[in-house]
């Protein structure tokens, strides 16, 4: 798992003495260290995810498409719609030695796993990085006066029901800005941009820039405005619900994403855009006017 700083030391040890790695998820954190790795170890990366698109809490499906096709082009093998049934210590590779609980090392003190996924399909690997989700960490509230549901609930300010008692961060559950719904959003750029949670996601991985705000999903009622250049990997779409945006999810190069910031203002401030939609469909859109005109409003 890798939640810790500890659990980052200890991947560095194993990657150092690994060739093959196996990586269980395909959400934020699994993609995010897959990233990291692949910089500075040459393994072979194989990565297995339930649902059937990479990143499926924070892209949409055109916009997992457009990641997985830059996994794949620096060589990662990516399963989709299958899970891990059995991990079981494995006898592959040279030279290789019980440590008396079954599992196997290399003269070089490498583990070595066989994977087994529902689909039958096994895969042998000398590091596992799992990253199936988070929840936030309540447990030592429980029994107390602190309201608990998904996470320590709050309201637009922070305040729990106890008096002078702030939750923040990624174990705050608290409204969330568009539905009105309580939410657990548990990513940095989200869990600074209180009052009133907003999900916000803005990252660098496989050598893209991907970024979602607000709403990302396409729904009944939600008019989407889409720009996408398959050639180049770029890909953004606007969702709007009537004259407002709502959301929108960018996948390219970081001068694609770098003006979002004025998108989660409109957001936000619930800006008018009527006028301006015809301008929203091209590759370039003019974002520092409608900062000016969202700005004067």
């Amino acid at each position: 798992y890798h939640w810790t700083l500890t659990d980052t030391r200890k991947l560095e040890q194993q990657m150092a003495k690994a060739k093959t790695c196996f990586v269980i998820g395909a959400g934020f954190i699994s993609l995010l260290t897959v990233s990291a790795l692949i910089k500075v170890a040459p393994l072979n990366y194989t990565v297995v995810e339930l649902e059937d698109q990479v990143m499926p809490q924070l892209l949409d499906a055109t916009g997992g498409e457009a990641l997985e096709r830059g996994m794949r082009e620096k060589g990662i093998e990516v399963i989709l719609g299958d899970s891990v049934s059995a991990i079981e210590p494995s006898s592959h590779g040279s030279a290789s030695q019980s440590d008396g609980d079954g599992t196997r090392h290399s003269a070089l003190g490498t583990r070595h796993y066989t994977i087994t996924l529902g689909s039958g399909k096994s895969f042998d690997a000398d590091m596992i990085v799992c990253g199936t989700g988070v929840r936030p960490n309540v447990d030592f509230l429980s029994g107390s006066e602190v309201k608990l549901a998904n996470g320590v609930v709050t309201n637009e300010r922070q305040e729990t029901n106890v008096a002078d008692v702030y939750a923040a961060g990624d174990c705050a559950e608290t409204h969330d800005f568009l539905s009105g719904e309580r939410v657990v959003h548990a990513i940095w750029p989200t869990a600074i941009a209180y009052p009133g949670s907003l999900s916000w996601n803005v990252t660098e991985l496989f050598g893209l820039a991907s970024a979602s705000v607000g709403e990302f999903r396409d729904r009944p009622g939600l008019e989407p405005i889409v720009f996408h250049n398959a050639a180049a990997n770029i890909y953004r779409k606007l969702l709007l619900d009537g004259d407002h945006l709502v959301g929108a999810v960018v996948i390219g190069r970081a001068e694609h994403i770098q003006d979002l910031g004025v998108v989660q203002a409109m957001i936000r401030r619930k800006t008018d855009i009527s006028k301006w939609k015809h301008m929203l469909g091209g590759e370039r859109i003019n974002y520092g006017m409608l900062a000016y005109e969202t700005i004067k409003r």
